[in-house]
């Protein structure tokens, strides 16, 4: 379980927080494209490292347990839902999808932004 935390914090976090920064809440900011595309590879080598993760696991299990969710998905669970706003493409990782929706499924779930479910992909920081 501390692994994913740990993965979250330095391979997931920051790239996927800098391309949703800089393409959906400053678009008009000024960054280097050097900089973009390194974000790019690095949040596509999380994600794919994720979806490999996912891809392995059956139907029931969950990134760091069997049967139930754990902190380890709740950590990871933010950064990869706002991943599109940022410019990735969710879409050619069918296994990272699958997981999105069924932590969404869970019993009790909270949209990021509490109540507001449709936001999820949105750039409002706070209503």
């Amino acid at each position: 379980m501390l692994s994913w935390i740990s993965f979250q914090q330095s391979s997931l976090m920051l790239p996927l927080a800098q391309l949703r920064l800089h393409r959906a809440l400053h678009p008009h900011r000024f960054v280097d494209p050097q900089m973009v595309k390194g974000w790019e590879q690095q949040a596509g080598q999380a994600l794919g490292c994720l979806n490999d993760r996912l891809s392995e696991l059956s139907d029931s299990d969950w990134l760091a347990t069997a049967g139930h969710p754990s902190v380890a998905d709740v950590v990871v669970y933010p950064y990869t839902r706002l991943a599109r706003i940022g410019g990735i493409d969710l879409e050619v990782m069918p296994a990272v999808g699958k997981w999105l929706q069924r932590f969404e499924s869970l019993p009790n779930y909270s949209p990021l932004i509490s109540g507001h479910p449709e936001l999820n992909e949105s750039t409002v920081e706070m209503l």
